[in-house]
């Protein structure tokens, strides 16, 4: 950046929760499991997806077959 200043993409929190999807394959357990609520972790998923202006989890709706979330490469 021109002004010396970073900007914080991720926190320790948004680390976590991260590791914990790719981990579980679910955004609603590594909610739970890191302490936060679903909405939460939606909107810290998001936050960094617009920050970084890449993808990074990818949702899959429940049904019969159960849902799922999973990292993207990047």
């Amino acid at each position: 950046m021109e002004d010396g200043k970073r900007e914080v993409v991720l926190d320790q929190t948004d680390a976590f929760l991260l590791r914990r999807v790719g981990e579980t394959r679910s955004l609603t357990q590594a909610a739970k499991d890191i302490g936060i609520s679903y909405r939460n972790a939606w909107n810290r998923v998001k936050v960094m997806e617009q920050k970084l202006h890449r993808r990074l989890v990818v949702t899959k709706v429940g049904g019969k077959t159960g849902g799922g979330a999973i990292l993207t490469e990047d």
